[in-house]
């Protein structure tokens, strides 16, 4: 069955074996006295806005510190909503068309231009949206219910078909969330730190490099296409000549146009 939801060819009945596994998950939590759900609805499948990495919101550590710094009003807020604005902000997906009379690459939404994608050393490809979906909901439900919450969205999109389950980028996205909030969730909660100087921390310890630096640059597209992106089931991230190989092979099975196309985004666009 799991080759089966790898390969996206289970749909309706592995989401219905996923439902009824959740339910036992949550029936034996709530008889040990804990809850995997918890006051909000944490198995929140609609993640289609959850994409890999994208060409034009591409990071270094200043531009991710930036991008936090450019929330409106974030340290007004109460915790839970500060937690929510960042979410929301670096949920944002840049949306690429052709214009019909001249067949000119353009952006649809550059109002969504945020850099939520930043490589690491140690960590592969992190994105920001994982990172403070997962914070959240390590804090309402705890960091072990946290990363379930993570897998059991993954094994949705995949039995949704959705084109970015199992992205490369995404568990260790979600394991990046988890630990930053376990050790920095207190003092962010507290005002003893700003979120700005705590990512600037945690992203200094998994060494992160300039976008250009990373192994796979050149083949990061502009358009999620089913099927034409590396998967990581495990918490390991892909780093180095494995990420190049892997992403180039996945790069040259796509059509010649498609090729071609990225190539056009890369010379037109900013990354």
């Amino acid at each position: 069955m799991f080759n089966n939801l790898e390969n996206g060819q289970v749909t309706a009945e592995a989401e219905n074996i996923i439902l009824f596994i959740l339910e036992k998950i949550n029936l034996f939590l709530q008889d040990n006295n804990q809850n995997l759900i918890g006051s909000e609805i944490l198995w929140d499948f609609d993640l289609s806005t959850i994409e890999e990495p994208k060409w034009g919101q591409l990071a270094n550590v200043q531009e991710i510190l930036d991008e936090i710094n450019n929330i409106p009003n974030l340290n007004n807020l109460t915790f839970d909503m500060q937690i929510n604005s960042l979410i929301n902000h670096f949920e944002k997906n840049l949306m690429y068309g052709r214009d019909e009379q001249t067949g000119e690459l353009f952006i649809q939404n550059p109002q969504n231009r945020v850099r939520r994608y930043i490589y690491s050393q140690n960590g592969g490809w992190i994105d920001f949206h994982h990172v403070f979906k997962l914070f959240k909901w390590a804090k309402n439900n705890g960091p072990i219910n946290g990363i379930l919450g993570g897998d059991m969205g993954e094994l949705m999109q995949s039995a949704k078909q959705n084109a970015s389950a199992f992205s490369y980028e995404d568990l260790p996205s979600n394991l990046f969330g988890v630990a930053t909030f376990v050790r920095f969730g207190f003092d962010l909660e507290n005002g003893n730190i700003t979120w700005h100087d705590a990512i600037q921390v945690a992203l200094n310890e998994i060494n992160c490099l300039e976008p250009e630096q990373a192994p796979n640059f050149q083949y990061i597209p502009h358009i999620v296409t089913t099927g034409a992106y590396p998967q990581n089931f495990t918490y390991s991230p892909l780093l180095g000549d494995q990420l190049e190989e892997i992403h180039r092979d996945y790069f040259c099975k796509r059509p010649i146009k498609e090729q071609i196309n990225i190539k056009e985004a890369h010379e037109n666009f900013p990354r």
